[in-house]
């Protein structure tokens, strides 16, 4: 099942979320604003990124530049980086595409053509 990470009120969000129901993909949205990450869905998502918390930060955030004073993300160890980002989800670039198998961060609509199912891309390829 598809998972989407999301903000409410991003642009990003609604073009992701949009973009799946025009593709017909079922997926399960979670909005970062009202339910935390967990522990768990946040390692999972660190394992599939290429360059770890780089990948999952909005480094251009407010939020990112205020706590970056207090704190140094790349020495955080797991459990502090996790404690920091479910204190303040709005760390998380939005919207998080995953799929179990694949993460898209951010939102491209080239990119997200990789959680069409092969199937269907097949067919589409072939008219």
């Amino acid at each position: 099942m598809l998972t989407i990470y999301t903000k409410g009120s991003c642009l990003s969000s609604r073009n992701v979320r949009k973009w799946l129901e025009n593709h017909h993909i079922l997926f399960k949205e979670v909005n970062l604003t009202t339910q935390p990450i967990s522990k768990e869905e946040f390692v999972e998502l660190l394992r599939f990124t290429q360059f770890r918390t780089q990948e999952l930060l909005s480094r251009n955030s407010s939020i990112y530049k205020k706590l970056s004073k207090r704190y140094y993300f790349q020495e955080l160890t797991l459990s502090e980086l996790i404690s920091v980002v479910q204190s303040y989800p709005s760390l998380l670039r939005k919207p998080i595409v995953f799929d179990g198998k694949r993460l898209q961060v951010g939102y491209n609509e080239d990119e997200m053509r990789k959680f069409i199912p092969r199937i269907y891309r097949k067919v589409k390829l072939m008219s």
